[in-house]
């Protein structure tokens, strides 16, 4: 069941989803204090494996140094050269690609080519910026701020959660990126509403609005949720449990939805896991990057080894669709919020954007009517959901 049971304000207006000065905040406040996914164990399983991305127009190298998960700025302290610009590869030293300088798993230089050169040498200055390192599951996130709380809190009980989803052997088999000319926000919102399904995703999902009875949501200050049953769609509900039984692996019959404050989003369902980013790479642009495991199950049989890759492909093709219909829309939207003065208005099965609103509103400084803070209302919203629910009919006409 929905928490609210009538509309809500929008608690953004059309600047927060353009503005400068505001994205430089939410840098600052949001992203730069929070953990990062950026690949898995497996892209960095052995000594000198290394795997290059970029964040917030830094990049970054994360490399295995003899089992230590190292990342740092991918940026030679010498000359400012990139160590490597290759995607991924493998190095048996860090070394840069322009004058040979070498590293340390600290960061310091290990050696340095014709090093009487540089006498009195600064060592303090001539080091690689160094970030956060940790893991959970088979993910590994890095985070730039050493103040900031530990992955397990930031993750909260999810941490647990995902790391015993990988107990079960599970295939990853797919990793996708994609920008967006967008705000980062647009298309996050998109993800944790059910609201655009019937137009958007009707062909490919063949399914209509899922009832309320069928979901419960959680929200808290650190996250939401939707909690759905698949049942409610029975042909579905029973096509998955006779795959998972074939395969061998837990039943639930549950769909599981949370985004974890700013950016972070994970889907659990019996057949597959994805874990999926959203950043901002301008006041306007954002990116994604999404990683998907499907089940392999324990139970060994012929049926299950036909099984196995024809539900890998299916999740991969059936996921990259959606993720292109949904882009459809965005760019219309980033037109669209940055031409009104109009806030817009969140319908009840909307309610996690309203939550999601209200963090970056608190976080960032926003000015708000509210005279709870998020903290408060959450609190609110656990008494509202244990309550007596009386049911209001509202038509599309009286609701107009």
């Amino acid at each position: 069941m929905f928490i609210h049971k009538n509309q809500l304000e929008y608690q953004l207006s059309s600047k927060h989803y353009q503005d400068a000065d505001f994205y430089q905040t939410e840098l600052d406040r949001l992203f730069l204090p929070a953990w990062h996914l950026v690949c898995m164990k497996q892209d960095v399983a052995n000594h000198g494996d290394f795997y290059t991305t970029e964040m917030f127009d830094r990049p970054i190298i994360i490399r295995n140094d003899n089992g230590e998960l190292c990342a740092f700025l991918n940026v030679c302290s010498h000359r400012h050269c990139k160590l490597t610009n290759k995607d991924c590869g493998n190095m048996p030293q860090l070394k840069c690609q322009y004058h040979g300088w070498e590293y340390k798993p600290n960061g310091y230089t290990a050696k340095i080519p014709d090093a009487r050169c540089f006498r009195p040498f600064d060592r303090e200055n001539a080091r690689l910026e160094k970030y956060r390192v940790e893991t959970c599951g088979e993910s590994l996130f890095i985070c730039f701020d050493y103040t900031a709380p530990s992955l397990r809190e930031f993750l909260g009980d999810f941490y647990d959660t995902w790391n015993q989803l990988f107990d079960i052997p599970r295939r990853h088999n797919w990793h996708w990126k994609q920008d967006f000319d967008c705000n980062w926000k647009i298309p996050l919102e998109n993800t944790v509403e059910t609201y655009h399904v019937p137009c958007v995703h009707g062909k490919s999902l063949g399914i209509e609005y899922p009832s309320e009875e069928a979901q419960e949501h959680i929200m808290t200050p650190e996250f939401t949720e939707l909690i759905y049953d698949v049942w409610d769609e029975p042909k579905l509900g029973r096509l998955q449990q006779r795959a998972v039984k074939r395969l061998g692996g837990p039943d639930t019959g549950q769909y599981i939805h949370r985004h974890i404050h700013p950016h972070l989003v994970f889907t659990i369902n019996d057949l597959v896991l994805h874990a999926q980013i959203y950043l901002p790479t301008s006041p306007t642009t954002g990116r994604t990057e999404i990683w998907n495991w499907t089940l392999e199950g324990s139970r060994k049989s012929v049926i299950g080894s036909i099984l196995r890759p024809a539900l890998a492909w299916y999740f991969r093709h059936a996921n990259q669709r959606i993720q292109l219909q949904d882009k459809k829309v965005f760019g219309p939207c980033q037109e669209g919020v940055s031409s009104t003065a109009y806030r817009g208005c969140l319908g009840n099965r909307e309610e996690r954007i309203y939550l999601f609103q209200r963090y970056v509103g608190e976080k960032c400084g926003v000015p708000t009517s509210k005279s709870m803070s998020l903290q408060e209302e959450c609190d609110q919203f656990k008494q509202q959901a244990h309550a007596p629910q009386v049911e209001e009919k509202v038509t599309e006409e009286s609701a107009t």
